[in-house]
């Protein structure tokens, strides 16, 4: 009984000792403007940031060929982008 009674004070004790961790803050996300000021700087951007502008309805800029300076894509942000009817992507390289 004092084992079973000594062990459950140990995982309490662990469990309390967590609780003054902070969870880490996230990020604020970028503006899609931010991203394609990226984009134009680098020629590359994330997947997370694709996910970004295909999601906070900057559909204009996909279509005014403003990831013409996009050099790679990946399959995660072709997915992204199949469903769109037009895009130009005139920088991209083989």
């Amino acid at each position: 009984m004092q084992k079973c009674l000594t062990a459950l004070l140990m995982i309490a004790s662990f469990l309390l000792a967590g609780c003054d961790e902070q969870l880490p803050q996230q990020l604020p996300e970028q503006s899609p403007y931010e991203i394609l000021r990226e984009l134009d700087a680098t020629g590359k951007i994330t997947d997370t940031q694709m996910e970004l502008l295909v999601r906070d309805g900057a559909h204009y800029l996909l279509y005014t060929g403003r990831l013409t300076p996009l050099t790679s894509i990946t399959d995660a942000q072709a997915e992204s982008l199949s469903h769109r009817s037009e895009l130009l992507l005139s920088g991209l390289k083989t």
